[in-house]
């Protein structure tokens, strides 16, 4: 999808909802073969959508989808699209987007994974309040820099 198309889907969020933006990681160095967590502190968002920038690969986007799965279990299963194994990096100008679903979509839960955002939003459910996500950064020897944004969307 290139620039203009994000753009052009980003315009129409705007013109029908109220939207936030704010920044939950700021440049942070995350070393090779580790991981770094963070809160998304959903409050009552129709949407919550997740901007990746990020100057190594390979690496993840996951997170956990409900209270009772323990720390970021659910893996990359609640985000469309998927970001595992990213071998891409990403800047703050052109970020990696993925909406959160709310929940972990994938067969071993009895789900079909999504083909499109049609079908993703489909599967997405009220957001609960002690969802988190971490960013996994793979490279076999370099930290990677990750900075994390957060569109959150409200409305219709």
């Amino acid at each position: 999808m290139s620039s203009l198309d994000k753009r052009s889907r980003f315009m129409h969020i705007a013109m029908n909802n109220m939207i936030t933006f704010e920044t939950l990681v700021n440049a942070v160095s995350v070393p090779a073969k580790t991981s770094f967590d963070f809160n998304l502190n959903p409050t009552n968002e129709k949407e919550l959508w997740l901007a990746v920038a990020i100057d190594k690969f390979p690496w993840s986007l996951e997170g956990s989808a409900h209270p009772t799965y323990a720390g970021t279990d659910a893996g990359g299963a609640m985000y469309f699209p998927r970001k595992n194994n990213v071998a891409k990096t990403f800047s703050n100008a052109t970020p990696s987007v993925s909406l959160h679903l709310g929940q972990r979509v994938s067969a071993s839960v009895d789900l079909i994974d999504p083909a499109n955002m049609q079908e993703a939003k489909l599967y997405k459910i009220p957001y609960d309040r002690a969802l988190k996500g971490r960013i996994t950064n793979y490279h076999a020897t370099d930290t990677a820099t990750v900075t994390v944004k957060i569109i959150r969307v409200w409305g219709n």
